[in-house]
């Protein structure tokens, strides 16, 4: 994941956002960079970056979370040089 890709959501959200993004933004940002996850290993791998349990990941979509915070543990989850995140279990 480039880290220009939540950036891009965040001004999106709008100057009110004070530094919040929607699970659905978040979620948007990980198909974007791995068309082909699972829907389930999208909500895993949100529920890793935001500390959210993970029914509530599978279940809200406008629930806020930090942006600073999300973007800097995904950046840490990647693996492969083109920007993918790993498939998780």
């Amino acid at each position: 994941m480039r880290q220009h890709e939540l950036r891009v959501e965040e001004r999106r959200a709008g100057p009110d956002n004070n530094g919040m993004l929607s699970l659905d933004s978040v979620r948007r940002v990980i198909r974007r960079c791995d068309p082909s996850r699972p829907a389930a290993a999208v909500n895993v791998l949100m529920a890793e970056c935001t500390a959210l349990p993970l029914d509530r990941v599978e279940t809200e979509t406008a629930t806020l979370v930090n942006a600073h915070g999300v973007r800097t543990k995904l950046v840490s989850m990647l693996i492969k040089p083109a920007g993918k995140l790993p498939v998780l279990p």
